[in-house]
C-alpha cells in the first residue's frame, strides 16, 4: 500500500477511536487492501461493541477512498504484547513480563511509567528491589496471565 494511503486510513481511524475515546494501538495492512485495526482503552477493556461501534464508523469514511477492501477491528488480546505507552500506563499495579533489547527478562510488577522509562518492582530470591528499564531498551513487554 503507498504511504498517501496508509496516511488517510490512519487519519480517518484516529479521528474515529478520538471520538469514541479509544487508543489505536496498531494498524497493519497489505497491498489487497485488507486492514486490521487494533484498538484498547485507557481503562478496562475493549468490548465487541467498541469494535463493531468503530469498524462501522470506519467501513463508512473508507468507502469514499477505497473500492475494494477488507475491515477487521480488535483488541490486541491479553497475551500480546504491548505496543504504545497508554498499554504500559493501563496495567499500572500488574505483574509483567520484559524481554529487554540484550536478551535479559524481567517479571515483576509494574510501578510506575514515565515519558521514557518504566518501574518494575522485582522479587528474586525473597529481595525485593525497584529497578528501572528505558522504553528504548524494552524488546517486549506482556502482561502475566495467572489463572
Amino acid at each position: 500500500m503507498e504511504n498517501k494511503q496508509l496516511e488517510i486510513l490512519s487519519k480517518i481511524v484516529n479521528e474515529t477511536l478520538k471520538e469514541k475515546e479509544l487508543l489505536l494501538v496498531e494498524i497493519k495492512s497489505d497491498n489487497n487492501y485488507n486492514f486490521k485495526v487494533f484498538i484498547d482503552k485507557p481503562v478496562g477493556n475493549v468490548t465487541i461493541d467498541d469494535c463493531v461501534a468503530v469498524s462501522r464508523s470506519i467501513e463508512h469514511k473508507l468507502e469514499d477512498v477505497f473500492e475494494n477492501f477488507s475491515l477487521e477491528v480488535s483488541s490486541p488480546g491479553l497475551t500480546s504484547p504491548f505496543k504504545i505507552p497508554e498499554q504500559y500506563k493501563k496495567n499500572i499495579g500488574k505483574e509483567v513480563e520484559i524481554l529487554t533489547t540484550d536478551g535479559k527478562k524481567e517479571k515483576g510488577i509494574l510501578k510506575d511509567v514515565a515519558h521514557d522509562k518504566i518501574t518494575l518492582e522485582t522479587n528474586k530470591k525473597k529481595e525485593t528491589k525497584e529497578i528501572e528499564i528505558n522504553f528504548d531498551n524494552i524488546k517486549k513487554a506482556k502482561l502475566v496471565l495467572k489463572f
